[in-house]
């Protein structure tokens, strides 16, 4: 279960330092990982994350060598035991180096009968007449006559 985490003020100078596509990258493999003590495991490949993301398979390698060059994120490639071709990669994110941390939640999630009660004092209230729900607008009243087609095929030839 990947865990809640919110930025803090340390996140600033990574997320600056990054650029914009490196840092959507980093929240994308945190988001996905598996919680280990101070660290997030996620297991996963370039297209896959390129594919959650909308970005290109290239772009987000490209991201993912900027975040390891800065020493944010760490890989660690995995091969088959059998074929010993490549697997996948576990990329292991720091959380408190990018400036994450662990939320802490407040207090908990509103049961719909909570919120079912509740009306927004901006919001009007819906009427409770039965006729004024199901009577057209004025502009949307039916014609009272059929409107009639013509057709090319009816009209008399055109003799001059």
């Amino acid at each position: 279960m990947p865990p809640d985490l919110v930025l803090t003020d340390a996140c600033r100078p990574v997320r600056a330092a990054v650029g914009p596509v490196a840092w959507v990258v980093l929240e994308e493999l945190a988001s996905v990982g598996e919680s280990s003590g101070s660290t997030i495991r996620s297991t996963t490949t370039v297209r896959r994350l390129g594919n959650d993301l909308g970005l290109s398979k290239d772009t987000v390698a490209a991201a993912l060598r900027r975040l390891i060059a800065d020493q944010f994120v760490r890989r660690v490639d995995q091969r088959n035991d059998d074929s010993g071709q490549f697997d996948g990669s576990t990329y292991v994110v720091d959380v408190a180096a990018i400036g994450l941390a662990s939320r802490q939640p407040a207090e908990p999630d509103p049961t719909p009968s909570d919120t079912a009660t509740s009306q927004s004092a901006d919001r009007p209230a819906l009427p409770t007449d039965s006729a004024s729900t199901t009577a057209a607008p004025a502009w949307r009243k039916r014609r009272t006559q059929p409107a009639g087609q013509l057709s090319l095929l009816d009209a008399a030839p055109d003799t001059q």
